[in-house]
C-alpha cells in the first residue's frame, strides 16, 4: 500500500546555559556544545523503522534548542513507535552531551538523572533498556 502517515516530531530542550543552574556558560563553550549536539543528532533516524524522512533540523532560539523530525510511516502504529524511539534518542543524546562539572536544573537535570538510572540498571543486568543510545 501507499505510505500516507506523515509525522512531525518537535523536541524542545534547554540550551546548555539555560540548563546550568548556578553560573553562566561561556559563549564559546555553548557554541561548541551546540555544534556537537547538531552533529550527533544527524544519525537520529538510525533508530527508526522508516526510511522516508527529512534530515533532522536542530535550531537554537534564545534559551531553547528545537529538534524537528519529519517522516512518513506505513501506519499510525509504526509512526507512533518511531516517534517514541526518535524522542528517546534525542533526549538520550542530549543527556550524554551535557558537560560534567556543571550543576543542572529543570528538564536537563531530569533527563540526566533518568539516563544515569537506566545506565545503572543496564550495568546491573536489570531493566529492559540496554542503556543510553550511542
Amino acid at each position: 500500500g501507499k505510505r500516507d502517515g506523515r509525522f512531525r516530531v518537535i523536541v524542545h530542550l534547554p540550551t546548555l546555559d539555560a540548563a546550568v543552574g548556578d553560573e553562566t556558560v561561556a559563549p564559546v563553550v555553548e557554541d561548541g556544545w551546540f555544534e556537537t549536539l547538531e552533529r550527533r543528532l544527524e544519525d537520529t533516524f538510525t533508530v527508526a523503522r522508516t526510511s522516508t524522512h527529512e534530515e533532522p533540523t536542530v535550531e537554537r532560539d534564545g534559551e531553547t534548542v528545537r529538534v524537528t523530525l519529519e517522516f512518513v510511516a506505513w501506519d499510525a502504529r509504526e509512526g507512533v513507535a518511531d516517534a517514541k524511539a526518535l524522542i528517546e534518542y534525542v533526549e538520550g543524546t542530549y543527556a550524554q552531551g551535557l558537560i560534567p562539572g556543571y550543576v543542572y536544573r529543570g528538564p536537563a537535570a531530569t533527563l540526566l538523572e533518568s539516563a544515569q538510572s537506566r545506565g545503572q540498571e543496564a550495568a546491573e543486568g536489570g531493566g529492559e533498556s540496554g542503556g543510553m543510545p550511542m
